[in-house]
């Protein structure tokens, strides 16, 4: 009886974990790359939440003589395309942070929060 209570305990925690890893896991992206063939060419890349949460993000470009992103910050959004101009030559990253518009309450749907970062090359 012991180890019953303890291996149900387990699998309804494991649930748990699971269940909020879930509602975690929502976004996605187009692609992990952009490609900029020289000064002034333009790429874009896609940012979706696949669970319809809204969140409010932002991008930061690591190196700017090299490239810039637009926009820099949204409000609440569910897709967000970001483009990427060359300003020089090289290679860089970008980094994307976004938070659920619930993110630090308790008890709402969006509280996803995460960063993912997109490279930024010349082929």
């Amino acid at each position: 009886m012991f180890y019953q209570k303890h291996i149900l305990i387990y699998f309804l925690l494991t649930g748990a974990f699971l269940l909020h890893a879930s509602v975690s896991i929502g976004h996605e992206f187009d692609k992990d790359t952009v490609e900029l063939f020289g000064v002034g060419d333009i790429d874009t890349f896609t940012i979706t939440d696949t669970t319809g949460c809204e969140a409010i993000t932002g991008a930061k470009v690591a190196d700017t003589s090299i490239a810039l992103v637009a926009p820099e910050s949204t409000g609440a959004v569910v897709t967000q395309t970001y483009t990427v101009l060359a300003t020089g030559i090289g290679t860089t990253t970008i980094t994307v942070n976004w938070f659920g518009v619930d993110f630090g309450t308790e008890g709402g749907r969006c509280t996803d929060a995460g960063s993912h970062v997109i490279n930024v090359i010349r082929p």
